[in-house]
């Protein structure tokens, strides 16, 4: 009989290690090509790549996705119903996130305008962030570079990226400021070449990094992330994943 006890302990303990790790919550916003819920509902981009590469095969942590507007995303996690999200690191976030040191990705941010914007003359000699004071501008609620530098500035939101793109290219506004790669993925995809124009000088350098909430139980794995994002970044697996969008 005490041999029985015995078996059914030691198999109740082995089962509730197997079952220990509770999934990370990750937190997105329909973000093409760094984050997207497909057809069928599955999680995809170069977000999704990295956290799966890193958290889920290297780190062994299950992770869930979810997908919701960008304020109520970011609110989930100051909440603590979720744990983490990946974005550009602000005064804000760091309030209720802890960050990753290692940026996953970095890019630059450029103007956006119409091909026939009657002031393209004057949007090509933009060279600061200072000089978007004259002109109007486009954005989506929830953009923490725009909350941060551009305050003040005359600005028309809207709910995401694809909407400001249509908005602009309908004729609306004058400039919308973003990073290159997602914003040329996301013009292709909505064949709106013949209508938006990049003007290519930088505005900005910006980087994308995890941010895990600070009451998440997952919180402490940053310096594990950082370590495996180097390596990654070292041997060219990291830019192999941004490869596959570009």
């Amino acid at each position: 009989m005490k041999k029985i006890l015995l078996v059914i302990m030691i198999c109740a303990l082995l089962l509730s290690l197997g079952c220990s790790k509770k999934p990370m919550i990750f937190n997105f916003l329909e973000y093409p090509p760094y984050c997207w819920q497909d057809s069928e509902g599955q999680a995809k981009g170069i977000y999704i790549d990295i956290i799966e590469e890193v958290i889920h095969d290297r780190m062994e942590i299950p992770v869930v996705y979810h997908e919701y507007s960008w304020d109520v995303a970011q609110q989930l996690v100051k909440d603590g119903m979720a744990d983490a999200f990946i974005t550009v690191p602000t005064p804000e976030r760091r309030l209720y996130t802890d960050i990753s040191n290692e940026p996953l990705l970095s890019d630059v941010s450029v103007i956006f305008t119409q091909r026939n914007n009657e002031k393209l003359n004057e949007i090509k000699k933009i060279t600061s962030i200072s000089e978007l004071k004259n002109f109007q501008l486009l954005d989506y609620t929830g953009s923490g570079w725009a909350k941060e530098n551009l305050a003040g500035f005359n600005i028309e939101w809207f709910p995401g990226i694809k909407e400001v793109l249509l908005e602009l290219a309908s004729g609306k506004g004058d400039i919308f400021v973003q990073t290159s790669l997602l914003t040329k993925y996301n013009i292709k995809a909505l064949h709106l070449e013949d209508k938006i124009i990049e003007i290519p000088t930088p505005l900005d350098q910006i980087h994308f990094n995890l941010c895990i909430g600070k009451n998440s139980s997952y919180v402490h794995i940053l310096p594990d992330f950082d370590k495996i994002i180097k390596e990654m970044k070292e041997d060219g697996t990291l830019q192999k994943i941004i490869n596959k969008y570009q």
